[in-house]
C-alpha cells in the first residue's frame, strides 16, 4: 500500500532526538556519504549505472543549461542525470548505496522553470535490500531557481545491519532530471556499549567517532513542492 504525502513544507526536526545515545545500548553516530567523496569512515563511494549517463557536478564542471549554486551542496559537488524514457537502447540511471545502520536518509536538490521553456521533472523509486520502498515524484512550478538539501527519501526502521539503498530514475511522460547531493544515515555503534563496561575508549576509537559526526543542523526545515510516497 502507498501513502502519499503532498506538501509544500517539509520538515525533519533534529535527526539527533530520533536516536538518543545511550551507553548500556550503543551510541547512534550520523554519517554522511557525499555523492563524490563518499563515506570517509568506510572509504564506499556511491556507484552510478550506466556512467556515461551521469555527470559530475562542480564549481568548475555544470550542466550547460541546468546550472545551480556549487556553494550550496555538501562539498560544493553533485552527480545529475535527466532520464528520458522511448529513447531506444537507454535505460533507468541507478545509485547505489551500501551502508550498515538502522535509518537512511536521502538528500537531492531541485529544479523548477530553470531556463526558457525547460522545465525539471523529478520522478525517482527507491530500492532497500532488493525490496521497493519509496517513489518521489516533484512536479516543477513556474518558481525560478533551485531548491537544495531536499529530503526526498527517510527511512528510520531498519535493522542495524548491512544494507544497499538503489536510487532510480523512474519512467514517466516527461523525462526525469536528479540532482543527487548527498546521504546521512544512522549507526549503532555496539563497541560503545562495552567500552563503556571496560573503561575509556582508546584515543584512536574517540577520534574515529568524532569524524563521522553529521554536518546536520539540529532543524531541518525545507520548502519544496514535492509529493513524498511512502510503502
Amino acid at each position: 500500500t502507498k501513502v502519499l504525502l503532498s506538501t509544500s513544507f517539509y520538515t525533519i526536526h533534529n535527526l539527533y532526538h530520533f536516536f538518543p545515545s545511550c551507553a548500556a545500548q550503543g551510541t547512534y553516530t550520523h554519517r554522511n556519504i557525499d555523492d563524490y567523496h563518499g563515506d570517509l569512515i568506510t572509504d564506499f563511494i556511491p556507484k552510478y549505472s550506466p556512467s556515461e549517463q551521469w555527470g559530475q557536478g562542480t564549481a568548475d564542471n555544470n550542466h550547460r543549461l541546468i546550472r545551480p549554486s556549487a556553494s550550496q551542496f555538501h562539498d560544493g559537488t553533485w552527480h545529475y542525470t535527466t532520464f528520458r524514457p522511448g529513447i531506444p537502447g537507454t535505460v533507468p540511471p541507478t545509485i547505489t548505496i551500501q551502508f550498515t545502520g538502522t535509518a537512511v536518509y536521502v538528500f537531492n536538490a531541485l529544479a523548477n522553470h530553470v531556463i526558457g521553456e525547460l522545465n525539471a521533472f523529478t520522478n525517482m523509486t527507491f530500492s532497500l535490500d532488493g525490496e521497493t520502498v519509496g517513489k518521489f515524484v516533484q512536479t516543477p512550478t513556474f518558481q525560478t531557481g533551485f531548491q537544495y538539501n531536499v529530503p526526498v527519501y527517510a527511512n528510520q526502521s531498519l535493522e542495524n545491519a548491512n544494507h544497499e539503498l538503489v536510487i532510480k530514475a523512474a519512467a514517466g511522460r516527461n523525462p526525469s532530471l536528479i540532482l543527487f547531493d548527498y546521504v546521512v544515515y544512522t549507526f549503532k555503534d555496539e563497541s560503545n556499549a562495552q567500552s563503556s563496561q571496560q573503561g575509556p575508549q582508546s584515543t584512536s576509537s574517540s577520534s574515529k567517532t568524532s569524524t563521522s559526526s553529521s554536518i546536520l543542523s539540529s532543524d531541518l526545515t525545507v520548502s519544496a513542492p514535492f509529493n513524498l510516497y511512502k510503502t
